[in-house]
């Protein structure tokens, strides 16, 4: 009876992974703009290890493990907190133009910290969800990855004799034609997957955003229903009506609250010259984030995944693949190599054969 490998299961499982990784790479970056800002997204986006790596023979792109997010975004909240005891922010500058008393500053300042404390608790868990979601993704995807990579480009196949490693049997695959057409569907496959990660991912968010420290820690929670009415110099209304959805003002009320005697709050003559002061810092940080939203996400993360997502299909014809057992040391040698890779990792900056434990970076 002649020796029968089918490689069916193998491609459409590489095809359920990458629909799969590729959702959750729209989806958590959506959430990330959508729940927080632009900035966050760029930060995210700013600097990633192991994202690159090849499909096949093809140098190709993953969106990789996000690097030094958390220490820098716990940097911007030292210089945070430190502009606001030096009474040095952008809010703190705008509100001693209108002559605040003392008592008014020392609630702004009280404010801000209690806000900045808060945000860094929330951006924090929401970066380490992603990446933590990103990691486990790229590891299911990678590992199907390897493997095709191995069998399509040496026209070998091969496992352990037993789990706990040791002897391997080096399975030389004999069938040619089929070997070249699970190759080729393969790369058409893989091509889709690396579009739309180079094209609608990688590329979309470079980093721009306005208002630095207090831009990423506070415009996510500034969001009032004024800005419906504010003047953007552009129709954004449908933009401005979805991210109110997603986003509050609690900071925003909190900085023009009332309070007749100044302690507590603003009295009613501050308030009145500081509100629009405010509003201004309000416009351009909202102005950032909905001037963007079209091209970044509507027409570019969003649109890419859907046309990935359309052209990623399974395959339902089956790749037998016939082999013969091959006993020689070189066989034996690549076998062996390849599977220690595939259980240990490399240690590379590539994408391909790593472990969960190696994607774990600061």
């Amino acid at each position: 009876m002649r020796k029968i490998l089918n490689y069916k299961s193998l491609l459409n499982s590489f095809v359920d992974k990458s629909q799969s990784y590729g959702l959750d790479v729209k989806n958590r970056l959506n959430n990330l703009f959508l729940y927080y800002n632009m900035g966050c997204v760029e930060e995210l986006m700013m600097s990633r290890q192991f994202s690159n790596g090849v499909f096949g023979a093809t140098n190709a792109n993953l969106v990789g493990i996000p690097k030094e997010i958390i220490s820098r975004v716990s940097s911007y909240y030292t210089q945070l907190k430190s502009d606001i005891s030096g009474g040095t922010t952008t809010i703190q500058t705008q509100l001693n133009l209108v002559s605040p008393r003392d008592s008014e500053k020392e609630y702004i300042k009280s404010v801000l910290n209690e806000y900045a404390d808060q945000q860094l608790t929330n951006i924090n868990s929401e970066l380490l969800s992603l990446i933590n979601s990103f990691r486990t993704q790229q590891t299911h995807l990678s590992s199907d990855i390897d493997r095709l990579n191995f069998i399509v480009t040496n026209s070998y196949d091969g496992q352990y004799l037993n789990k706990n490693g040791g002897r391997v049997v080096a399975l030389q695959l004999t069938s040619t034609t089929v070997v070249t057409d699970l190759t080729n569907n393969y790369n058409v496959s893989n091509t889709y997957l690396n579009n739309y990660i180079t094209n609608y991912v990688t590329s979309m968010f470079p980093k721009n955003y306005p208002g630095t420290n207090e831009y990423i820690f506070f415009s996510n929670i500034i969001y009032t229903n004024d800005v419906m009415s504010f003047n953007f110099s552009g129709n954004y209304s449908t933009h401005l009506t979805k991210l109110l959805q997603y986003r509050n003002d609690t900071l925003y009320n909190k900085l023009l609250k009332i309070d007749p005697n100044g302690v507590n709050g603003l009295t009613y003559k501050t308030q009145n010259k500081f509100k629009p002061k405010l509003n201004n810092i309000v416009i351009e940080w909202v102005r950032y984030d909905v001037s963007l939203m079209y091209s970044r996400f509507t027409e570019g993360l969003n649109f890419g995944y859907n046309v990935f997502n359309g052209e990623m299909n399974k395959y339902y014809n089956d790749f037998d693949i016939g082999y013969t057992v091959n006993s020689g040391f070189t066989a034996q040698n690549l076998i062996i190599n390849n599977l220690r890779s595939m259980n240990i990792g490399n240690v590379d900056t590539s994408f391909n054969y790593k472990t969960m434990k190696q994607l774990y970076i600061s």
